[in-house]
């Protein structure tokens, strides 16, 4: 008898019930960065205080598909991904890197598959030689420096361990100008919210979009795997796999391109 108990006791405190021993649903608690429009904005008359596309995908999995409340904690993102490492927050949504892939398990598909572009300043002097880059190796070759955000992993990996001496700054309005400012020669990044932050600073005639393209890079939803939630995993898989067969993940996505 009293192991049937311990049984039930495990069962009724277990993260896989949708609800807690008081009728409430368990948190998850989302670790994003810095704002970064369209992906997550602040937007306080909201029950979560965010809005954007990582916002909605996140809650169509947990609020929707598995019966659990949403709670979002923003940090500086070198931070967020220490968060993620240390258990102290659930999940993230990020490319998932040897090193993040050290402490997170990463979902079976991504939820957002977007591929980036090369900027740089206008008037760069090497203007044309820049629409011409195929490969990491011709930014070497033309010794051209770009600039990135701290905790872009995709780009530490596929490009500054390439061999390409790259600049940081803190976060995506830092970005685009430092670039205006001609402190760096190039930036690789998503139209999805970098054309967003362009127009916001009226940086239009000052940066320009190449059509060179790197990528695709894929967005993961990562789980601690110190939460509580990794043994979920196969929950969370289903979750994302129903969404992408019936084109919600591609709906959500459609939704803010135009931004």
């Amino acid at each position: 008898m009293r192991f049937l108990f311990i049984i039930a006791v495990l069962f009724f405190i277990s993260p896989a019930n949708s609800q807690s021993a008081q009728g409430t649903p368990p948190t998850v608690t989302y670790a994003i960065g810095p704002p970064s429009i369209p992906l997550y904005e602040l937007e306080p008359g909201n029950e979560i205080g965010w809005k954007g596309l990582f916002i909605e995908i996140v809650e169509e999995i947990f609020a929707k598909e598995l019966g659990n409340k949403l709670v979002i904690e923003q940090y500086p993102w070198k931070r967020a991904q220490q968060n993620v490492k240390e258990g102290n927050a659930d999940i993230t949504v990020s490319v998932p890197t040897s090193e993040r892939l050290e402490y997170a398990f990463m979902s079976d598909k991504p939820i957002l598959k977007m591929y980036l572009n090369v900027y740089t300043y206008a008037g760069h002097p090497k203007l044309k030689e820049i629409r011409e880059i195929q490969t990491v190796q011709d930014i070497i070759a033309l010794k051209l420096k770009p600039v990135t955000n701290l905790g872009n992993g995709w780009h530490k990996e596929n490009i500054e361990n390439a061999g390409v001496t790259t600049s940081y700054v803190q976060g995506d309005e830092n970005l685009v100008q430092f670039l205006a400012l001609k402190r760096a020669d190039i930036m690789i990044d998503a139209p999805l919210f970098m054309n967003h932050l362009i127009n916001e600073y009226k940086l239009g005639s000052k940066i320009v979009k190449t059509d060179v393209l790197f990528g695709p890079i894929n967005f993961h939803l990562l789980v601690s795997k110190n939460s509580r939630y990794a043994e979920l995993m196969p929950k969370i898989n289903k979750a994302i796999d129903k969404l992408a067969k019936n084109g919600k993940l591609e709906q959500m996505a459609s939704k803010y391109s135009h931004l």
